[in-house]
């Protein structure tokens, strides 16, 4: 998914689109074999919070003998807040996926259409309305690619999804700084189709109202309560990575630094604290 894909389907040369990490997309039950694939190769899991709800990948870096770092995140869906979560699932995916020769027999990448969508919400859900100019270029080449009648169809996608307004601005950015042909009318889809639970993805939203989105999107108080839960009291093995170190005694104490600490970040706005701002 996302750049590494595009780098080979959307460029002229995959050099020319930079990125940090390489993301893959697998079934919540496969993540397992995954896990096994990318040990027999050398990679490390990355130490992250896990849980059923607060994080929906896993991560795994390796160094390879010239020093260059490589990461791959292991998704097992498409976005982190809950209110976009379940956007595209596996099943949609495999129906519009497209093969990336350049990679081998067995590689494919997101349809267009689907790649469009999630470059759209993806530099608002998780990057607060972040203006790089490749993720922007990403839209231009993508939205290009599409066509006009392409474009209406993944319009209407938007609005059934509840996420109309974010591709709209998005698309508009785009054309704000390549050019990028759109419908005229591509306006009219904002005002359809918007999703209550979904908090404005903005720079300055805050973690806080980020979490209040996804308890809303959640379907019941179990899984509210397992959200909060995953949140104060991530898994003892990542706080003691965390905090190097290794005594079961100090965890009491690590984890009431970790919440007093973390409670002045929940409250600032999510965008200054974006590595890419």
């Amino acid at each position: 998914m996302k750049g590494t894909a595009l780098a080979h389907t959307h460029y002229p040369h995959p050099c020319l689109r930079s990125r940090t990490d390489t993301d893959l997309m697998v079934r919540r039950g496969d993540l397992a074999i995954a896990a096994g694939v990318f040990e027999k190769l050398e990679y490390e899991a990355l130490n992250m919070t896990q849980g059923d709800f607060v994080l929906h990948q896993r991560s795994y870096g390796r160094t390879d003998r010239l020093g260059i770092r490589h990461v791959h995140d292991v998704h097992w869906k498409v976005a982190g807040p809950h209110s976009v979560s379940d956007l595209l699932n596996r099943e949609e995916l495999d129906g519009a996926a497209m093969p990336i020769a350049s990679l081998g027999e067995h590689a494919r990448a997101l349809g267009d259409a689907h790649a469009l969508l999630l470059a759209c919400v993806h530099r608002m859900a998780h990057h607060y309305d972040n203006r790089r100019l490749v993720w922007l270029y990403d839209i231009h080449l993508l939205a290009s690619r599409l066509g006009e009648e392409s474009l209406q169809a993944l319009m209407r996608l938007a609005v059934e999804k509840g996420v109309a307004d974010i591709c709209v601005h998005s698309l508009e950015l785009a054309r704000e700084r390549f050019g990028t042909r759109l419908p005229g009318d591509l306006k009219a889809y904002q005002a359809l189709g918007s999703n209550e639970s979904m908090p404005r993805f903005d720079h300055d939203v805050r973690k806080v109202d980020i979490l209040a989105s996804d308890l809303k999107a959640l379907p019941g108080w179990r899984q509210r309560l397992r959200l909060l839960r995953e949140h104060v009291f991530p898994p003892a093995g990542y706080i003691r990575r965390r905090y190097a170190v290794s005594s079961p005694l100090a965890l009491p104490a690590l984890y009431a630094h970790r919440f007093v600490t973390g409670a002045f970040k929940w409250r600032r706005p999510a965008g200054v604290t974006d590595p890419f701002a």
